[in-house]
């Protein structure tokens, strides 16, 4: 069941897409990286679609960043290159 993001709900689709963007990935790319479809991985950054901790942590993982860093809102974690 979908339920749509509130003032209280973690907003990590931006973050995760600034962080995609920063490293150069396409959606598909890190998509593959993750095991998540691409449309899927689109709806989690444009916020349609709510991520689990599982998806999340994964993201971060092949990002190289922490998941607080994405929960912060895209601030690389200290010596990721």
């Amino acid at each position: 069941m979908y339920v749509p993001p509130t003032k209280n709900t973690p907003q990590h689709g931006p973050a995760i897409r600034a962080l995609r963007e920063k490293d150069g990935l396409s959606v598909e790319e890190l998509a593959a990286r993750v095991d998540m479809h691409p449309q899927s991985l689109r709806n989690v950054e444009l916020e349609r679609r709510p991520i689990s901790h599982v998806k999340l942590n994964l993201i971060a993982r092949a990002l190289q960043v922490d998941t607080a860093a994405i929960s912060r809102g895209a601030t690389p974690k200290q010596g990721a290159a």
